[in-house]
C-alpha cells in the first residue's frame, strides 16, 4: 500500500511561492494499475517523483508498507530506489551505451556480480522482446524499442513499484497500445504496482484500474476508470472528458433538427442490447439516429446516442419511460414540439 498524507510540494520563483503540488492525498493499492491524469502543468509529474524522493514534499508524508520514507536519507534511501523502477517521456538512456549495458547500469550500481547481470539482462531483454538488440545503441532504435529499455532497465532490481512518468506521450498509437500491453503483462505476471501519470486519456482507459484527475496541484476526483469517465462528478472533469470522447452533437445540428432530441447513456450491460429495435416493434415508431458511439472502457461498455424521434405526444411520454426504464439515463435536450 502506497499512501500520500497531505502531500505539498512549493517552489520560490522570484519571491513568490508556486504551488506545484498543494495537499494531495492517495491510497494506492498493491498490484493495481493507478492513473494520474490531468492537463500539462497540472503537477502530476511532481507529484509521482515524490513517491521515490526524486523531489522531496514541502511537507506531508509518504507511506509504502507502513512506513513514513520522508524521513529516509542516504542507505535507507539507495534501498528504498531499488525497488521502484521509473520510466520517462523520453527514456533517458545512455546513448553511449549499448541496449545491454543500458539496463545493466543499475544492476552494476547495485553491487551485482557480472554472472548475476549478465543473467539478468537476458532474462529482461526476453521479458521486454528485444533478445536480438543486445548489442545496439539507442540511436539505432524506435521510440518504442527505447522504450522497451526503459521498462527492461526500470525492472532491472526487481522493483516492486513502476513509476510511468508520461511513458507513450512521444510514441505513435501503434507503438502506444504495445508498450500498455508490456506494462499490463508485467503488472498480471509479477503483481507490480504501477503508477502511470499521464494527460492521455485513451491510455487510462485502456490499462488503468483506479484514477486520479489533477488540476492546478490539487486532486479533483478519483475513483474506477469506469466510473469517471462515465459519471464524471467534477466540472474540471467533465471539461477534460468532454473535449476526448467526442460524444456531443455540433451545436449547428441540435438547431437545425425540428422535434426532440433524446440522449441516451448506456452503461454495462445495456449498451449490447437490442433496445432501440425492440422500441420499435413496440411502439411502431420510426427513428433518426444523429450520434452514437460505444466504447470499452477497461471491458465494460460505455455508450451514448442521439435520437430524433417521431411520435405522437402519448406515444413519445411511453418511449420516454420505456428508454429511462431500460438503460442508464435519458434526456430530452430539444423540447421543440413534436
Amino acid at each position: 500500500m502506497i499512501q500520500l498524507k497531505n502531500i505539498n510540494v512549493t517552489f520560490k520563483q522570484k519571491n513568490k511561492k508556486f504551488h506545484a503540488v498543494s495537499d494531495v492525498s492517495l491510497n494506492i493499492k498493491d498490484g493495481e494499475i493507478f492513473g494520474i491524469m490531468g492537463a500539462s502543468g497540472a503537477g502530476k509529474s511532481t507529484l509521482i517523483r515524490t513517491i521515490n524522493l526524486l523531489q522531496k514534499p514541502t511537507s506531508g508524508e509518504i507511506i509504502i508498507n507502513d512506513k513514513n520514507i520522508t524521513i529516509y536519507r542516504g542507505e535507507s534511501l539507495r534501498r528504498l530506489r531499488h525497488n521502484i523502477g521509473m520510466i520517462f517521456q523520453n527514456f533517458n538512456l545512455a546513448e553511449s551505451k549499448t541496449v545491454f549495458d543500458n539496463i545493466a547500469f543499475p544492476l552494476k550500481i547495485a553491487g551485482k556480480s557480472k554472472v548475476e547481470i549478465n543473467k539478468r539482462v537476458r532474462e529482461l531483454l526476453d521479458l521486454v522482446g528485444l533478445a536480438s538488440k543486445s548489442k545496439e545503441y539507442p540511436s539505432k532504435l524506435s521510440g518504442g524499442q527505447k522504450q522497451r529499455v526503459g521498462i527492461a532497465r526500470a525492472l532491472g532490481n526487481n522493483a516492486k513499484m513502476l513509476l510511468c512518468d508520461e511513458p507513450t506521450s512521444a510514441l505513435d498509437i501503434e507503438t502506444t497500445a504495445s508498450i500498455l500491453n508490456i506494462l499490463r503483462e508485467i503488472n498480471e505476471k509479477f503483481k507490480i504496482t504501477i503508477i502511470i501519470i499521464t494527460h492521455q486519456l485513451e491510455v487510462v482507459k485502456a490499462i488503468c484500474n483506479r484514477v486520479a484527475v489533477m488540476n492546478q496541484g490539487r486532486i479533483v476526483e478519483e475513483g474506477l476508470v469506469y466510473n469517471v469517465f462515465t459519471n464524471p462528478k467534477n466540472e474540471y472533469t467533465k471539461k477534460l472528458l468532454k473535449h476526448s470522447s467526442k460524444f456531443e452533437l455540433p451545436e449547428l445540428l441540435l438547431k437545425s433538427i425540428k422535434g426532440p432530441i433524446i440522449k441516451i447513456k448506456y452503461m454495462g450491460e445495456t449498451a449490447t442490447e437490442p433496445i432501440l429495435s425492440n422500441l420499435s416493434i413496440k411502439f411502431n415508431v420510426t427513428f433518426n439516429i444523429l450520434h452514437g458511439k460505444i466504447e470499452y472502457i477497461g471491458d465494460l461498455p460505455f455508450g451514448i446516442l442521439y435520437l430524433n424521434i417521431k411520435a405522437d405526444k402519448d406515444i413519445f411520454t411511453k418511449v420516454i419511460q420505456y428508454l429511462k426504464d431500460n438503460t442508464y439515463s435519458v434526456e430530452v435536450i430539444n423540447h421543440a414540439t413534436t
